[in-house]
């Protein structure tokens, strides 16, 4: 027997919706959480709501904020 064989008991299938559900959960409960902590703090409602829109938009954007230079230059080869 294979070292690399891995046995599920279930159909790859069912793994994704359960993985898909797990996802779906830690993300409400943490919605939850930030929206739990923007209101004890004491912002409204739709406040929390733009808050969570603009951090979940913003951190699909990457702005290089510094540009480091190697020390050994890069021959573009892969070793």
């Amino acid at each position: 027997m294979s070292r690399k064989t891995i046995y599920f008991p279930h159909s790859l299938l069912i793994f994704a919706i359960l993985l898909a559900a797990l996802l779906v959960a830690v993300a409400l409960i943490f919605v939850g959480a930030v929206s739990v902590a923007f209101s004890d703090v004491g912002f409204t409602p739709f406040t929390i709501l733009l808050l969570l829109v603009c951090t979940f938009l913003g951190s699909a954007i990457n702005i290089p904020v510094l540009k480091l230079k190697t020390a050994v230059p890069s021959s573009g080869k892969s070793t």
